[in-house]
């Protein structure tokens, strides 16, 4: 279990509990190969092939007032707005065995960080938390990789914003494409493979 971070009157009493449970969730996530040595020999060295780095209420607010320090491109988006309101973020990555990315344990690696990043929101969404995934924006550049102690050898695979209730009404925005599913019917369909006939298929 993570231990409980400092929190504002404004966090909910048990919101470090439930996401350390849905980080746990999160876990459970299937993968196919385990991850290369060179990501196991730090502190982090779980053979799953993703890595997650964990800001608190207090982490978020230290970030959004370091990137308002340095200003720029960094205040640009919609990043520093999502930090001054999460109650939690999950910097999630994956661990490549090696620098060819299309090749298939790499792309098993992505998929299994993907598995676990998707637990991760289902879990959220099911206890009420919202929740937004984000590309990452400015969060991928390697300035914020060394604030946040994460490897420059792990692609971001996303920044995951939790918002829990607040006291304060909170406006929050889903991402552009939520609510834009379509019926199953567009984009799945059952196979039929037709019958042999005399060895062949008819």
């Amino acid at each position: 279990m993570l231990a409980e971070p400092g929190r504002s009157p404004a966090i909910p009493a048990d919101f470090a509990t439930q996401v350390a449970e849905i980080i746990e969730v999160a876990g459970y996530a299937p993968f196919h190969k385990e991850a290369a040595g060179k990501h196991r020999d730090g502190e982090l060295d779980s053979a799953v092939p993703w890595r997650f780095y964990l800001l608190d209420e207090a982490a978020c607010r230290a970030t959004l007032r370091q990137l308002q320090a340095w200003g720029g491109r960094f205040e640009r988006g919609k990043i520093p707005m999502m930090l001054a309101a999460a109650g939690a973020l999950v910097q999630v990555t994956w661990l490549p065995n090696n620098d060819e990315w299309s090749n298939l344990p790499n792309l098993e690696h992505v998929m299994a960080a993907s598995a676990a990043t998707q637990n991760l929101l289902l879990a959220a969404t099911a206890r009420g938390i919202a929740n937004y995934w984000s590309s990452g924006g400015v969060l991928r550049e390697p300035e914020l990789y060394e604030l946040l102690g994460m490897s420059p050898l792990e692609p971001l695979i996303g920044s995951i914003f939790l918002f829990p209730e607040t006291a304060a009404p909170l406006e929050v925005f889903g991402g552009k494409n939520r609510g834009k599913n379509e019926p199953t019917s567009a984009w799945s369909r059952w196979v039929q493979i037709p019958e042999l006939v005399n060895g062949k298929m008819g």
